[in-house]
């Protein structure tokens, strides 16, 4: 899933070079994705330490 964010990113970014905006709502977009998959990452670690004990 990762990958593929950044994949799209980075197609993003050359198919539209001079749109600035786009570009910034992008990163905005990758950076809000990365949050939520480490947080949801945490909260299933989280989880998993309580059933193993």
């Amino acid at each position: 899933m990762l990958i593929i964010n950044f994949y799209t990113l980075g197609y993003s970014i050359e198919k539209e070079k001079n749109n600035r905006k786009l570009r910034v709502k992008f990163i905005v977009f990758i950076t809000m994705n990365l949050t939520l998959n480490i947080e949801v990452f945490y909260l299933m670690k989280k989880c998993r330490d309580k059933y193993l004990r």
